[in-house]
């Protein structure tokens, strides 16, 4: 069960790094067309690291979803070992 939800956690996280850049397009939209006083947490500091976090992103997804298939191929594999060992007769 903790191996299921690391890999969830890792998913969620890739998944928010790719969608990072989108993000902070949607931030500034809202901020400008509300015609709102641009927070200081709007900075430019924020373009780059925005697109680092996608791009870490896009390279860990082939690597996660890789990591993905082969535990759930090593569980199926595990789950008919223990089936087998149940129900042969000795």
């Amino acid at each position: 069960m903790a191996v299921a939800g690391i890999l969830c956690g890792l998913w969620i996280s890739i998944i928010g790094f790719i969608v990072s850049p989108a993000l902070l397009v949607g931030e500034w939209l809202v901020v400008h067309m509300m015609g709102w006083v641009t927070p200081v947490s709007l900075n430019l500091y924020q373009i780059p690291l925005t697109l680092m976090l996608c791009a870490i992103g896009l390279g860990a997804f082939p690597l996660l979803k890789q990591l993905t298939m082969y535990l759930v191929n090593f569980f199926e594999k595990y789950i008919r070992y223990n089936l087998r060992s149940i129900y042969t007769e000795k």
